[in-house]
């Protein structure tokens, strides 16, 4: 999935009353750069804290990628079984209606790659959504874990979004809403009920986006109210830091504008 040039354009004025409302709410905050800096931050002091001490001890400090970005003790995915460990950088998070839809999850590192696969395993993903590259900026951001050939064990998809730049955001927001609907799409003709396994390398600020994009379609289709801030704090509720920075809380702003205008 490449990102083509932005097409972010006002809403039309043939729209409906309420959903030109809607659309200026959520707009807002763009027209004031101070404002959008102030609700950004807001956001940070409403954030729900919880111990993370389980992925801070001595056992499994060094399968961090960022040692300032660890899961929850009780949203993190526990691996299970005849394993050597049984923890992986990764947490359950919920959906708009408060099931488990997604694993949030770092890149791989080399070596916590066979704890990423037996998660994929446990769990049966059947879907993974990869948002970064592998090397960005000539740092590694998440190490190739797929296979070269195909297994004939089971069936996993990955959607690689070859074109998002960390703690920044994609060129348009096209690219990303037509990420979402193909793994919508893909999703329903499966019926899966696993989780999506979401990553980008640290598994928190393009994660986020995604999530708390999907998060907000699901909510307009539901006709349930649209409150952007209540839904990202929602998923930090799961996974701390999920959408990292102001410029990727401006970009679901802008995303789901676009989203709505289409919609």
């Amino acid at each position: 999935f490449q990102s083509p040039t932005s097409d972010f354009r006002e809403t039309s004025t043939e729209q409906n009353e309420l959903a030109t409302g809607l659309l200026q709410t959520i707009k807002q905050p763009l027209k004031d750069p101070r404002e959008l800096t102030t609700a950004f931050a807001a956001l940070r002091s409403r954030s729900r804290v919880a111990p993370t001490d389980e992925a801070a001890s001595r056992p499994n400090i060094a399968r961090n990628r960022y040692q300032d970005i660890l899961p929850f003790n009780d949203t993190r995915v526990k691996l299970q079984g005849e394993w050597s460990t049984d923890y992986i950088n990764a947490s359950y998070v919920k959906d708009a209606v408060g099931s488990v839809r997604f694993i949030a999850c770092q890149g791989p590192k080399p070596g916590t790659v066979p704890d990423f696969w037996h998660m994929v395993w446990q769990e049966q993903v059947q879907f993974i959504v990869m948002l970064t590259d592998c090397y960005e900026k000539g740092k590694e951001k998440c190490c190739m874990y797929w296979p070269e050939t195909n297994s004939p064990a089971r069936e996993v998809v990955q959607l690689h979004f070859t074109s998002w730049p960390d703690f920044n955001v994609p060129a348009s927001e096209a690219a990303l809403l037509r990420l979402i609907s193909s793994v919508r799409a893909r999703v329903g003709e499966t019926e899966s009920l696993a989780p999506i396994l979401v990553h980008c390398s640290a598994g928190v600020g393009r994660t986020g986006t995604f999530i708390a994009l999907w998060n907000l379609q699901q909510q307009h289709q539901r006709g349930a109210p649209i409150d952007i801030d209540a839904t990202i704090l929602k998923i930090r509720e799961d996974r701390n830091l999920l959408v990292q920075s102001k410029e990727q809380y401006l970009f679901v702003r802008k995303c789901f504008s676009e989203y709505l205008r289409k919609n």
